[in-house]
């Protein structure tokens, strides 16, 4: 079409220059082994170049974070993009009239009381909001223990309106996936480990860096759901058996640094780190993933193992063992 428009293109260097005449139109850059054009078209072209490019989601896309993010408030996105709050993350804006049916389907909410005051601590774990949880020994270790009058959720507000986030944002993800509902731990634990690398209302830094005090990378974020390839180690597999099997992603690796990877075929969660993401296309629930085909079987997504030190302090629960919901919150 380009072509047949009177245009040329060159393309080196891992670039491609489209021309009209001598003027140079726009241009596709290679990035992580796909081509991502970033036109400024004038009119006469556009038409032409809309119907023969197929323009990539850019990394600076917020559409593209907001799915990674496992549909994180998109303000809480922009505002940890502004302040140059994670590592990997670059610079981003709203677009005009941003939408996102996902979260308006799975996050409706009635309107709200009127706000209470929340109280917040100097240190981390200096105050704790706990939801149903006990008994324990605080008195002994000389912890003031303070508890809501019964049937009056409003007084513990911290403690609640993060058990909605979290779960609002589960249900989004798993909602989008495609995937079955026994999978909510795994999107709980997907959401609270992306939701810990944003910056939240009132706050300059992710709740990562204010506890450990280290700047997380968001590098490795893809969104739940997204198809991916994972390899078979040779020790387990034949000589004429494929290389790979095909799997879905639900989660970050809770002990070392990889992924947790659904295998249809084994019908069993894997945690690995040699994977391939598939290119761009459908996803199980019909949203376009913006995954470009990478390779992290040598970890570089985790910049020198700064997540070791990252523990996740929000939830915890294991899928796989007694299920067990710890609903704390920690604030700063």
């Amino acid at each position: 079409m380009l072509d047949l428009n009177g245009l040329k293109f060159i393309g080196k260097n891992g670039q491609i220059k489209v021309y009209a005449g001598n003027k140079q139109i726009f241009k596709a850059n290679l990035e992580q082994g796909l081509y991502y054009a970033y036109p400024d078209v004038e009119p006469k072209y556009a038409s032409s170049i809309e119907k023969s490019v197929k323009i990539k989601g850019k990394p600076n896309d917020l559409r593209i974070w907001h799915e990674r993010f496992g549909h994180a408030n998109v303000d809480y996105i922009l505002k940890t993009s502004r302040l140059n709050a994670v590592r990997g993350l670059t610079k981003i804006k709203r677009p005009f009239n941003f939408e996102c049916e996902p979260c308006r389907l799975n996050k409706y909410k009635r309107v709200s009381f009127q706000s209470i005051e929340c109280t917040r601590s100097k240190a981390p774990l200096n105050l704790l909001h706990c939801d149903v949880w006990g008994p324990a020994n605080v008195i002994e270790r000389g912890i003031k223990h303070e508890k809501t009058n019964i049937y009056t959720p409003q007084q513990n507000g911290a403690s609640e309106r993060l058990n909605r986030t979290v779960i609002d944002g589960a249900r989004t993800v798993l909602s989008e996936s495609g995937l079955d509902k026994s999978f909510w731990p795994e999107a709980v634990l997907y959401f609270v480990h992306v939701w810990n690398r944003l910056c939240h209302s009132g706050q300059t830094l992710t709740p990562i860096e204010l506890y450990i005090g280290i700047k997380p990378s968001i590098r490795h974020l893809r969104p739940f759901g997204s198809t991916l390839y994972v390899g078979t180690p040779r020790p387990l597999r034949g000589k004429l058996d494929p290389k790979a099997k095909k799997g879905i992603l639900v989660g970050f690796s809770l002990g070392t640094r990889g992924y947790r990877v659904w295998i249809p075929e084994d019908s069993k969660v894997i945690e690995t780190s040699n994977v391939h993401f598939q290119k761009p296309q459908q996803s199980n629930g019909g949203a376009v993933l913006a995954s470009p085909n990478l390779k992290f079987s040598d970890y570089e997504v985790f910049e020198n193992g700064d997540d070791d030190k990252m523990k996740e302090y929000i939830i915890y629960l294991s899928p796989y063992h007694k299920i067990r919901i710890q609903k704390l919150r920690v604030k700063i």
